[in-house]
C-alpha cells in the first residue's frame, strides 16, 4: 500500500512510461497487444457491477473501529475481484505476484493476524524493508504456489488483477520492470488511506509476519467466531 502523496501522484499522472527496449522480444511483442486486450476485458463489466464496491467503502468509512474498517475494505476489494476476476488472466496456482512487495497497514496486519491466529510484529520492531528480487523472497503465506490465508489475504492481493491474455507479463525478470495491464485500483487505495488514516504505519507483509517464530495469539482464530467478535468491536 502506498502513502497519500504517492497515491495522489498515481491518480494524477498514472504509471510513468517504462523503457521496454531491453525486454525479451516475446514480451515486447505482447506489449503491442496487451493494452487493447485489457480495454476489451474491462469493457465487459457493466457500470452497475463496477460500482458495487462503493456502498462497501461507505460502510468502511462509517465504521467505529479499525477492525471493522478493514473488514469492509476487504469486502470492497473482494467485490472488485468478484466483478473483474473472471475477465482477468489470474488463475489458481499462478503465484508470480506472491513474490513482489505487498505493503499493508498496521491496522490490516492486526486484523489479518487475529483471523489466522498469528500476531504481527509491533511497528517498532519491524526492521528495514526486505530486499525483494525475482523469486527469492516469497510471501510468508505462500505454500505450494497457493495462498495459505486466502480467505484473509490483504486487500491489495484481492484487487491485483492482470488483464492480459495470460501470465507472460507477470513473470518476474530480475533487474527489469515489465508494464502489466493491471486493474485500476486508485479509488480503492485513496479510500483506504483516507479511511484508515494517513499516519498508519505501513510495511511489507514480510516485515509484519515474515518470521516463522512470530508470537501466536493465546486463542487462535477459528474464522467465523473471531470475525463475529471483531464486528462487535472486540479490538
Amino acid at each position: 500500500m502506498m502513502n497519500l502523496q504517492e497515491a495522489l501522484d498515481l491518480w494524477q499522472y498514472g504509471h510513468q512510461p517504462t523503457d521496454t527496449s531491453k525486454l525479451p522480444t516475446d514480451i515486447q511483442a505482447r506489449l503491442e497487444t496487451a493494452p487493447e486486450h485489457a480495454r476489451a476485458a474491462v469493457a465487459r463489466v457493466t457500470s452497475e457491477d463496477a460500482n458495487r464496491a462503493l456502498p462497501l467503502l461507505a460502510n468502511a468509512a462509517a465504521s467505529s473501529t479499525s477492525g471493522k474498517r478493514v473488514f469492509w475494505l476487504h469486502k470492497a476489494a473482494q467485490s472488485l475481484a468478484d466483478t473483474y476476476g473472471t475477465h482477468s488472466a489470474c488463475r489458481p496456482g499462478c503465484s508470480h505476484c506472491c513474490h513482489i512487495p505487498v505493503k499493508i497497514t498496521q491496522a490490516e496486519a492486526i486484523y489479518i493476524g487475529r483471523q489466522i491466529g498469528r500476531r504481527p510484529r509491533a511497528a517498532k520492531h519491524l526492521g528495514p524493508p526486505p530486499s525483494i528480487v525475482g523469486y527469492e523472497s516469497p510471501c510468508p503465506f505462500l505454500a505450494s504456489d497457493s495462498c495459505s490465508i486466502y480467505e484473509w489475504r490483504p486487500m491489495v492481493c484481492r484487487s491485483h488483477l492482470n488483464f492480459d491474455q495470460d501470465d507472460l507479463l507477470c513473470r518476474l525478470l530480475p533487474g527489469m520492470s515489465v508494464p502489466v495491464p493491471y486493474l485500476d485500483t486508485r479509488l480503492l487505495v485513496l479510500a483506504a488511506i483516507d479511511i484508515l488514516g494517513q499516519t498508519q504505519p505501513i510495511a511489507d507483509i514480510r516485515q509484519w509476519f515474515g518470521d516463522v517464530g512470530s508470537e501466536q495469539h493465546d486463542r487462535p482464530s477459528t474464522g467465523r467466531t473471531s470475525l463475529h467478535k471483531q464486528l462487535r468491536g472486540n479490538e
